[in-house]
């Protein structure tokens, strides 16, 4: 892995963590699913209900996938075991091509911080990455 690969990786891990966490993101119907189905309901009559470790099992999945924080970890993770490992077994302009995902993510952060700071340098507080409207 080289430098721009690291750089890249790095950036590009809040992309998919900021649109699989973001309200009104076009796969927040998978998100809210995952949490569904975490959840487990506890019977009204049983007093000493203990979930099984399936239950359990599933509301730690969702849980993880209901935390930015957890997320922030295991993303570059599988950014690394989808893109970068792969690349290390395939031939010249290929190892370079099946990165273009990661590297296209990161190009999306950079430009969403820029966006941020250009909206800042003009005194506007709408912010390109939450999907902020100003009105002015």
């Amino acid at each position: 892995m080289t430098w721009l690969d690291f750089v890249a990786l790095i950036a590009a891990t809040g992309v998919p963590v900021n649109a699989w966490l973001y309200e009104d993101s076009i796969i927040a119907g998978w998100r809210e699913w995952f949490i569904a189905w975490g959840d487990y309901a506890i019977p009204a009559d049983a007093a000493d209900f203990s979930p099984t470790l399936w239950q359990r099992s599933r509301a730690r999945i969702a849980q993880l996938l209901s935390c930015r924080f957890c997320m922030s970890h295991w993303v570059p993770v599988m950014l690394i075991v989808a893109f970068f490992i792969p690349s290390l077994w395939m031939p010249s302009p290929w190892s370079t091509v099946i990165k273009f995902p990661v590297y296209s993510l990161a190009a999306t952060r950079f430009s969403l911080i820029l966006g941020y700071a250009a909206n800042k340098l003009r005194h506007r507080d709408s912010d390109p990455e939450a999907d902020t409207d100003n009105k002015e």
